[in-house]
C-alpha cells in the first residue's frame, strides 16, 4: 500500500497563469479584483457586526424547552425565601399591623412541614419570622432550618414525597393543631368582620427562578396570587411547584456547560370547606389552608449560545450568497484567459494582420489613416485577383481554339485521305497548302508574343504552352507528311497507266523536299529561340525575384520592428481593452471599423478552440513524435536521450543575455546549448532574425529552407 495516498495534504499540480515570474494558479482580471474586494469589504462588514452583537449577546442563542412527566424522584431546596404569605383585611394592609396597633389577635398561623415514606409520616412545626429578603418585605416566612437536611420532594415510584402546610385560625379557634387561646384575642364577631372583609383574603408570594437569556444569568422572580376568605368557610388552597432544569452552553469556541434547578410554575388547586361541618366532623377548624407540593411535571430546557466558529459559519453564508457575482467575475476571468490565447495566436500565427490591427488602431504612428489604407489595398487586391482572373479565361480560349484548329486539320486529313483514293493528284499541292498553313500558322504564335513587360510575368508561362504547342504541331506534321509521300509514291509505282506521269511526281516530291527542308530549318531556329527565350525567362525571372525580396527586406525589416515594439504586455493590454469592449449592439460594424473582421474572429475562435482541446493537442505531439522517428536515424533518436545542457551552461546562462556576451561565449557552448539559449532569449531571437533578413536582402547563399521561411513570413 502506498501511503501517499493517505496524504491530506497533497497538492494538485496546476500550471501558472501570466508572465513567467508569476506564481498564480488562476487568471485574475481586474474586474474581478473590484467583484472580490466588495465581496471581502461586505464579509468584513458582516462579520464585525455579528462579532459586536456576539460580545453584547444581542445574538438569540438556540432555545429548546420540553415539558416531561417523571416518576422519578424530584427535588427543590427548602429555603426560606420559598414562600412569603400574609393576610390583609383590606387591600394591602396587613392584619398584622392591625393587630399590633389595636393588641388584639384576631388571626393566628401555624406552619408544618410533612414527610411521607410510604407509611411512616413525620411532622415538623415551622417557625414563621418576617421575611429578609427585600422582594417579600411585609410578608412572613418559613423557618426551615429544623428540616434543613430535608427538600421538597416527590418521588411516585418510591412512593414518597415531603408537604409543607400553613394553617390559619381565628385567635377563638381550637382542633387537632391549635390547642391554646392568646390572652388579648378579639371577639368572634370582630374577628368575622375581620374576615368578611370587601378585599380581605390571604396573598401569596412563590418563589421562581429561571434563566435569562440576555443578561446570562439567573434572575429570581415572585409568583403573586391571591385567595378570598370567608367566615363561614375554610379555604384550602394547593400549590403544585413544577421544578425547571436549564442547562446553558456557552463560550467563544469551547463551550462549557452549567445546568441550573429552580421552581418555575406552580399549578393552584382551591377548595373551600363548610366551617361548622368541618370542625364538627373532622376537627379541623381556622379559615384557611395552604398546601405545597411537588408537581410530577418537570421542564427541561436547553440554552446554547453561539461561538465564534458559527458566526464565521453565518458570515460563510451571506458570502456564500454573495458569491453569485463570483460568476460574474469567473466569466471576466475566462474572457481574460480567451483574449489572451487569442492575442497570443495573432502575435504568434498572424502577425501580419496584428500590425494592421494595430496600425489601424493607431498604436503604432502612422502617416494617415491605417484602416483607410488598408480598406484601399483590398480594394486592389480584388482587382488584381480579377485581373489574374479575365487573363487565366483569355488563355483558356487561346488553348480551345488551338484545339479546334487542330480538330479542323484532322478532319481536313481524312477528307484528304479520301480524295487521295479516288485520285493521287492532289496530294502534293495539299502538301504545299499544309505548308503554308503551317507558317501562316507559326508566324500568328509569333506575333502573339506578349509585348508589355509588365504584362509579361503574367503571361509567360501561357507563351511557353503556345511555343512547346505550335512546335510539337510542326513535327507532327512534318512526320504525317513523311509518310504521305512514302504511300503515294508506292503507289504510283504500282500504277502501270502513270508512267508518264512518274517524272513530275519525282519533281514534285523534289521540290517538296526542299520546302520540308527549308521548313524544318524554320523550325529548328524556332526551338533554338524559344531555348534563348526560356533562358531569358529565367534571367528576368530571378531579377525580379531579387527586386521582390529586397522590397520584401525592407519591408519586412520595417514590419518586424514595428512586431518586435508590439510584444509586450502594454500593447497587449491596450489591443484587449479595444478589440473586446463590451457592447449590445453592432459588434461585427465595430469590429470591422478596429481592423478584424469578424469571419476572420470566427476562424480564429475556431482554431483556438480546437488548440485547446486535448485530444487535439494529444494528437499533435503524437504527430510531432512520429516526424522525429521519421526523420532521424536510429541511432540519432537513441543520441536524442543524452542530448541536453552541461553544467557550465548552469553558470554562463545570466550573462548570455545580450550578443555580445553570446558571441563571446559561444565556442565554450555546445550546439544545442547555443540553441537553447537563442530560444529562450528574446533578445537573442530579434537579432537572429534581423540578421537573416539582412542575408535574404543580399540574397546570398540562400537554401531551399531559407526559402521556405522566406515565403512564409507574414509582417
Amino acid at each position: 500500500m502506498n501511503l501517499q495516498h493517505i496524504d491530506l495534504f497533497s497538492s494538485p499540480f496546476s500550471f501558472t497563469v501570466g508572465n513567467s515570474s508569476s506564481r498564480q494558479t488562476k487568471k485574475g482580471t481586474i474586474k474581478g479584483a473590484i467583484l472580490s474586494t466588495i465581496v471581502f469589504i461586505f464579509a468584513i462588514g458582516y462579520f464585525s457586526y455579528l462579532y459586536y452583537q456576539f460580545v453584547n449577546n444581542q445574538i438569540d442563542p438556540n432555545y429548546k424547552s420540553q415539558s416531561v412527566i417523571t416518576e422519578e424522584r424530584i427535588d427543590i431546596d427548602l429555603s426560606s425565601d420559598l414562600l412569603g404569605f400574609r393576610f390583609e383585611y383590606d387591600t394591602n394592609q396587613d392584619i398584622q399591623n392591625l393587630q399590633a396597633s389595636q393588641n388584639q389577635t384576631y388571626l393566628v398561623f401555624y406552619a408544618y412541614f410533612y414527610y411521607i415514606n410510604g407509611t411512616f409520616e413525620t411532622q415538623t412545626q415551622l417557625k414563621i419570622i418576617q421575611c429578609t429578603n427585600p422582594q417579600l418585605a411585609g410578608f412572613y416566612c418559613l423557618d426551615f432550618s429544623p428540616v434543613q437536611n430535608y427538600t421538597l420532594t416527590l418521588s411516585t415510584k418510591e412512593n414518597y414525597q415531603s408537604q409543607v402546610f400553613i394553617y390559619t385560625y381565628g385567635c377563638l379557634d381550637l382542633d387537632f393543631n391549635k390547642n391554646s387561646i392568646p390572652n388579648n384575642c378579639a371577639n368572634q364577631t370582630e374577628i368575622n368582620n375581620i374576615v368578611n372583609g370587601e378585599n380581605a383574603g390571604f396573598r401569596f408570594k412563590l418563589f421562581t427562578s429561571q434563566f435569562n437569556t440576555q443578561t446570562k444569568q439567573i434572575q429570581v422572580n415572585y409568583r403573586n396570587d391571591f385567595v378570598y376568605a370567608l367566615g363561614n368557610c375554610i379555604s384550602y388552597t394547593t400549590f403544585k411547584t413544577q421544578k425547571q432544569i436549564t442547562s446553558v452552553k456557552q463560550g467563544f469556541f469551547i463551550q462549557d456547560q452549567s445546568n441550573y434547578s429552580s421552581p418555575i410554575a406552580y399549578e393552584k388547586e382551591n377548595q373551600l370547606w363548610d366551617r361548622e361541618y368541618s370542625i364538627s366532623n373532622i376537627n379541623q377548624s381556622g379559615y384557611g389552608m395552604l398546601e405545597l407540593i411537588m408537581n410530577e411535571i418537570v421542564e427541561q430546557v436547553e440554552i446554547q449560545y453561539p461561538t465564534i466558529p458559527s458566526i464565521l459559519a453565518l458570515v460563510n453564508s451571506t458570502i456564500s450568497l454573495l458569491m453569485i457575482l463570483g460568476y460574474i467575475g469567473r466569466r471576466f476571468s475566462q474572457n481574460k484567459i480567451k483574449n489572451d490565447l487569442f492575442l497570443m495566436l495573432l502575435q504568434n500565427v498572424f502577425q501580419q494582420k496584428y500590425l494592421q490591427i494595430l496600425k489601424c488602431n493607431q498604436l503604432l504612428e502612422q502617416n494617415m489613416d491605417y484602416c483607410q489604407e488598408l480598406a484601399q489595398q483590398q480594394q486592389q487586391k480584388q482587382s488584381q485577383q480579377n485581373q489574374i482572373q479575365q487573363q487565366e479565361q483569355q488563355n483558356q480560349i487561346i488553348l480551345s481554339q488551338s484545339k479546334f484548329k487542330n480538330d479542323e486539320s484532322v478532319v481536313f486529313q481524312e477528307q484528304l485521305d479520301e480524295s487521295l483514293s479516288q485520285n493521287k493528284q492532289i496530294i502534293f499541292p495539299y502538301i504545299e497548302f499544309r505548308n503554308k498553313q503551317i507558317l501562316d500558322q507559326q508566324n500568328k504564335y509569333q506575333e502573339q508574343k506578349p509585348k508589355n513587360k509588365n504584362q509579361h510575368a503574367t503571361e509567360l508561362s501561357s507563351s511557353k504552352q503556345m511555343d512547346e504547342l505550335s512546335q510539337e504541331f510542326i513535327f507532327q506534321q512534318n512526320a504525317s507528311l513523311d509518310k504521305k509521300i512514302t504511300k503515294n509514291l508506292d503507289f504510283s509505282f504500282l500504277s502501270q497507266n502513270h508512267q508518264m506521269k512518274n517524272s513530275f511526281f519525282q519533281q514534285k516530291l523534289v521540290q517538296d523536299q526542299s520546302n520540308y527542308k527549308l521548313i524544318k530549318s524554320l523550325a529548328d531556329e524556332i526551338y533554338k529561340n524559344n531555348i534563348i527565350k526560356k533562358e531569358f525567362c529565367k534571367k528576368q525571372e530571378v531579377q525580379n525575384t531579387n527586386i521582390i525580396l529586397n522590397q520584401n527586406g525592407k519591408q519586412y525589416s520595417n514590419n518586424f520592428q514595428q512586431l518586435k515594439k508590439s510584444l509586450n504586455y502594454e500593447f497587449s493590454e491596450k489591443l484587449q481593452s479595444i478589440l473586446f469592449r463590451f457592447r449590445f449592439f453592432d459588434k461585427k460594424k465595430y469590429l470591422s471599423s478596429k481592423g478584424l473582421d469578424y469571419q476572420q474572429k470566427i476562424i480564429i475562435e475556431k482554431q483556438l478552440s480546437k488548440d485547446l482541446n486535448i485530444f487535439e493537442f494529444y494528437k499533435d505531439i503524437l504527430f510531432l513524435k512520429k516526424a522525429v522517428m521519421i526523420l532521424l536515424s536510429s541511432e540519432q533518436l537513441a543520441v536524442m536521450k543524452i542530448i541536453g545542457c552541461s553544467s557550465n551552461f548552469l553558470e554562463k546562462s545570466q550573462t548570455l543575455i545580450n550578443k555580445d556576451n553570446f558571441l563571446k561565449n559561444k565556442g565554450s557552448l555546445n550546439y544545442f546549448e547555443e540553441q537553447y539559449n537563442i530560444f529562450e532569449s528574446e533578445n537573442l531571437q530579434f537579432e537572429k532574425i534581423e540578421q537573416f533578413i539582412k542575408r535574404c536582402q543580399q540574397n546570398t547563399s540562400l537554401t531551399e529552407i531559407d526559402k521556405r521561411l522566406l515565403s512564409s513570413i507574414c509582417i
